[in-house]
């Protein structure tokens, strides 16, 4: 029953992931028709931010324990059904911010959700899922990767591989309803009141925040960094996803064996100061394809950040699970959605060469911020 519950969770992981991906990709072809810039990307995602930061919070307090994880998953991914077609088919700027409501709102009800449910199957079962949870996002982006590449070499028209999106998702939710925990199974909790949440959590969450802004910068920015910048064909560009994708699956496919035998501390924070000083360097070299390299490189390295350090979050909190669930995700993907919006303002300025610059330092610091906290908290 667990086993079967915790693969509908995957599936929504890996659905969120492979629709990302491929919209992502064909940003570049959506600036070019409608004519949006940095700064209106910059916008739609702070638009996205603030909507999602009210579904997370309405998903953990209210959605949750009134339906159940399998429901609230299922009614995110329709939501989410909706958003390909009004994204891809924007004819103005107005059109392209409206797409953005149904996507936060799949986001503020699916991510927590996917938190709670897998920490609650990790509880019945002794086992850590977190990080294999967190492989179906990234599997979710290899295969997106793949597919862009394929779809840029049959020169697919984009509103067309949209539609078949809408499909593709509603066929998850049909496969939730089957595979998701019964009615008289799921996990539910009372409702409770809003209240700011203890400092512990709210600095995991703000630890995940940075992270997950330098995630969605790699993942949303750098094709089109590669592409501006570095004059990188689409199929090249696109090429970034698949890696990052590619680095994050297997690192988190040996997520649970790296941390029984190295700690915490080496899966979320050594680790990844390494490959983050990798891409540092492939960046300095300007070489399109050492740099997609080492993008695969600092995915491996940082791929159990997320898990870990969420993991950590629910282990020192003394509230509920679907609550400091919605608590954690809702800041950390705050952040997802902020770092790339402060790019797109910054990008007409500095340039995206140096933003990308300037994330290494900043996932340096985070990284060590992280293994900061857990030595205080240990001693």
């Amino acid at each position: 029953m667990y086993r079967k519950a915790f693969f509908a969770i995957c599936l929504n992981g890996f659905a969120l992931a492979f629709t990302w991906g491929i919209t992502v990709t064909n940003i570049p072809w959506l600036f070019d028709r409608v004519g949006i810039k940095e700064t209106d990307l910059g916008i739609w995602f702070t638009i996205f931010a603030v909507l999602q930061l009210f579904f997370s919070q309405l998903s953990g307090r209210v959605i949750v324990p009134l339906i159940g994880t399998t429901k609230t998953l299922m009614l995110g991914q329709l939501s989410f059904a909706i958003f390909p077609y009004i994204f891809i088919t924007a004819s103005n700027i107005q059109t392209f911010f409206l797409s953005s409501i149904p996507l936060s709102i799949a986001a503020g009800l699916i991510f927590p959700t996917i938190a709670s449910s897998t920490n609650f199957i990790e509880n019945k079962t002794k086992r850590i899922y977190q990080t294999y949870q967190q492989a179906s996002f990234s599997f979710g982006f290899i295969i997106s990767g793949i597919f862009a590449s394929l779809f840029f070499y049959l020169n697919l028209y984009p509103p067309h591989i949209f539609i078949g999106l809408i499909f593709f998702l509603t066929l998850i939710v049909i496969l939730t309803f089957i595979f998701g925990l019964s009615s008289e199974n799921d996990y539910y909790e009372k409702l409770a009141k809003f209240k700011i949440p203890e400092k512990k959590v709210l600095f995991f969450g703000l630890n995940l925040a940075i992270f997950m802004g330098t995630v969605g910068i790699m993942l949303e920015w750098t094709p089109l960094w590669l592409k501006r910048d570095l004059n990188a064909s689409l199929y090249v560009a696109s090429l970034s996803i698949l890696c990052w994708g590619g680095g994050e699956f297997i690192g988190r496919i040996y997520g649970e064996k790296i941390v029984n035998a190295y700690g915490v501390k080496f899966a979320a924070g050594y680790f990844g100061l390494v490959g983050c000083l990798i891409f540092f360097i492939s960046i300095l070299t300007a070489n399109i394809y050492i740099i997609i390299l080492a993008v695969f490189l600092f995915a491996l390295s940082t791929s159990n950040f997320y898990p870990v350090v969420l993991m950590q979050g629910l282990k020192y909190t003394n509230e509920s699970i679907s609550i400091t669930a919605a608590n954690i995700t809702t800041i950390a993907f705050s952040g997802f959605l902020i770092g790339p919006a402060i790019i797109g303002f910054s990008a007409e300025t500095f340039g995206l060469t140096f933003n990308v610059i300037a994330l290494c330092f900043i996932w340096a610091f985070n990284g060590l911020l992280f293994i900061y906290f857990i030595n205080q908290l240990r001693n």
